[in-house]
């Protein structure tokens, strides 16, 4: 049933916003214990997949961040999108197999590729980084960082990319007021019109129905008290 699943998916999501707005509360402890290798509620704001995170990690937490990952998610079509891509905990960005996290890098050159890369979208030069009081191991990571951006997204910095095929997390999208603007916001996402409906439209592409009014006319008639009597 899309409506329940929708529903539970809905509580997931506002579990994991009041986790990185900071609320204070027992359960938290538990996640910042498990999640203490990416950086707490930071993962939340990056590219992850909930694959790399530990074995560990309890059911009922995992579905919480998929949730969040799933909502969150969104085409990477512009420059733009790629420069304001955070490169730690990223999931397209692996070394070793692996997504990178270092909390030292955090703190001296910030997160996004736009932190690390020039206007040509290269890798900024040693001597530009070292101001920021990066070390050589860390340059050499960033390296492999810069190494390690999917070809889509250096076409994109390029200006080349036609098709975009890769998604991406925004920590910027809006989140909504309401559980319930949010529960109906991916009611729309997974309901489709009823099979005469669609197929209405497609014979009568020019004619538009208040499919809305139509739908809620049976209760509206049962309602009236002649009929109820009648019953």
């Amino acid at each position: 049933m899309p409506h329940v699943e929708t529903f539970v998916k809905t509580q997931r999501i506002v579990c994991m916003k009041r986790y990185v707005d900071g609320y204070k509360s027992t359960w938290k402890v538990f996640l910042d214990n498990y999640l203490s290798d990416f950086g707490g509620s930071f993962l939340l704001k990056c590219n992850y997949d909930v694959k790399f995170l530990p074995k560990t990690l309890p059911k009922f937490y995992k579905e919480c961040l998929s949730a969040w990952a799933a909502y969150k998610s969104r085409q990477i079509t512009t420059h733009s999108d790629v420069l304001n891509e955070i490169i730690l905990n990223n999931r397209f960005i692996c070394v070793g197999g692996k997504p990178l996290f270092r909390n030292k890098i955090i703190k001296k050159c910030k997160t996004k590729l736009c932190d690390v890369l020039s206007d040509e979208g290269k890798l900024q030069s040693w001597n530009t980084l070292q101001n920021k009081n990066l070390t050589a191991s860390e340059y050499f990571l960033l390296i492999s960082v810069f190494d390690s951006i999917p070809p889509e997204w250096k076409n994109l910095l390029k200006g080349q990319l036609q098709n975009p095929i890769v998604n991406n997390i925004s920590q910027d999208v809006p989140f909504p007021s309401t559980s319930t603007v949010l529960y109906w916001n991916l009611i729309n996402k997974v309901e489709s019109p009823p099979t005469s409906q669609r197929k209405y439209e497609e014979t009568f592409p020019t004619v538009h129905l208040p499919w809305q009014k139509i739908y809620v006319l049976p209760r509206s008639v049962t309602l009236d008290s002649k009929t109820r009597e009648f019953q």
